[in-house]
């Protein structure tokens, strides 16, 4: 009776974690896709310098969003997972707070902006002061409620209707880089029209209130630390980059390397939705089934390698035709910095898994420590190469640190791995599959000089089709 039972419940977990995800990508697809345009047309609208700029203005913001932010939407996700039945103290309870918090971030955003650049460059003052609004979005976005619930198509909607209004109204108005002010203007309404979007689906099941308890509000900082130490080398991570590079060169050398970055942001956000849409599960079985929960993260790892072997194949074989199609001969010093960041995705898909596998099982220690471990070797690895190297230094500490972090958490991890966890027949079936679209890729783009686009769906057909009949069924399983 017990063992149908749990093959229900698996079953029944099998089949949510793939609704969220065919949900999750089809939305995030869908917003990526228009973040991507967006993308190339404000790079070639205002050129390498003025986007440069505007990514520069937006680094310095994510410092600022630390405050806003202290790990607090992780430890809802993990709340509402295991409340599922009645979160509404604790929606209440972190909702406030992430308020309370935006109010402080912004105004030390706004002091600091105004001391450092209000004299000096007056427009750039007001870009960091109108990118700052999204402190307040963020805070009030309900996403982590909805990825704790499991409710990925209720979260795909908001995301994709503020996706679509932000983008589209910027493309409608911003003509030139006199009108740059207005991007995050619209950015700003499109992520607060997600915002209400999701408080409305919230409100027609509980109300929420704002409440201050300032030792409810202490508690709730102490546990949701790992994950504020988190966010806080996360944020080190992402913006220490863009912001030596602005400091040691030119906001060109941040338009170069910020093509780059986005585009590999724009997978990273795809790697982003089959972790929302596992890591509730992830939790759960880790409580019901931790033989289960380990053979699941096995399966994971597998997924990401499946998913990463042909976008770092392809990725790199079409890198030049990629940057120079999309945003034409002044970002030709975007292509190297772009291969190297394609190796950090697929590095960072992989430590992804483990470290929500290692969050399931609350190694909330363990985490903190690997961690730390990569914010210094990210910062060491930035301060060394991005002085000779620029953009290309930048990428490559990112794949540095990446790799330090990945053979951090492998080695915590790997104690929980069954044994002959690595599918060497699944592997080699990837990895043959990729040279051979690679191969193919290469030849098309060479001999033909047909579209990028056509050569990567070519691409992507001829991976599937060699490797689909074992892999898929490998991944079915």
């Amino acid at each position: 009776m017990l063992s149908q039972v749990s093959a229900k419940g698996n079953k029944k977990m099998r089949k949510t974690t793939f609704e969220n995800f065919s949900y999750g990508l089809a939305g995030r697809l869908l917003s990526q896709a228009l973040s991507f345009v967006l993308m190339i047309y404000l790079a070639r609208t205002l050129g390498p310098a003025d986007f440069g700029s505007l990514n520069f203005a937006i680094a310095i913001v994510g410092y600022f969003s630390i405050l806003a932010t202290l790990g607090l939407q992780v430890e809802g996700v993990r709340i509402t997972a295991r409340e599922q039945q009645a979160p509404v103290k604790s929606v209440n309870l972190i909702f406030s707070l992430r308020i309370y918090l935006a109010i402080c971030a912004y105004f030390l955003l706004l002091l600091y902006a105004y001391l450092c650049f209000f004299h000096t460059d007056l427009r750039f003052f007001y870009l960091i002061a109108l990118y700052g609004l999204g402190l307040f979005s963020s805070a009030f976005l309900l996403d982590w409620y909805f990825v704790g619930n499991e409710e990925l198509q209720t979260l795909t909607s908001a995301t994709v209707l503020g996706s679509l209004v932000g983008s589209s109204m910027t493309l409608w108005v911003v003509n030139s880089v006199e009108e740059v002010l207005f991007i995050p203007v619209l950015s700003f309404l499109g992520s607060a029209i997600a915002c209400i979007y999701l408080l409305f689906r919230y409100l027609q099941r509980y109300q929420i209130n704002l409440v201050f308890d300032f030792e409810l509000f202490r508690q709730l900082l102490i546990v949701s630390l790992p994950f504020a130490a988190s966010t806080i080398i996360n944020q080190i991570q992402a913006n220490l980059d863009m912001v030596l590079l602005g400091y040691f060169w030119t906001a060109a050398e941040v338009g170069y390397y910020s093509v780059a970055y986005r585009i590999v942001i724009v997978f990273s956000g795809l790697v982003g939705v089959y972790s929302q849409s596992t890591f509730s599960a992830m939790i759960r079985l880790n409580e019901t089934d931790k033989s289960g929960a380990m053979t699941y993260l096995k399966k994971n790892l597998h997924v990401m390698l499946y998913i990463m072997i042909p976008v770092i194949t392809g990725g790199t074989i079409l890198a030049n035709s990629i940057i120079l199609t999309f945003f034409g001969d002044k970002y030709q010093e975007s292509v190297l910095p772009f291969i190297l960041l394609l190796y950090y995705l697929l590095l960072m898909t992989l430590s992804i898994s483990m470290a929500n596998f290692l969050l399931s099982i609350k190694s909330d220690k363990a985490y903190i420590q690997i961690l730390v471990c990569g914010v210094i070797v990210n910062s060491v690895t930035n301060f060394l190469l991005i002085p000779h190297w620029k953009a290309v230094g930048a990428a490559a500490a990112m794949a540095i640190t990446e790799l330090a972090t990945l053979l951090f958490l492998l080695s915590r991890v790997r104690i929980f791995l069954p044994s002959g966890w690595l599918d060497g027949q699944f592997i080699a079936s990837s990895i043959a599959g990729a040279a051979v679209m690679g191969g193919l890729c290469y030849w098309v783009q060479s001999s033909f000089n047909f579209h990028v686009v056509f050569t990567i769906l070519l691409g992507i057909i001829t991976y599937f089709g060699l490797t689909g009949f074992y892999c898929m069924n490998y991944l079915k399983r």
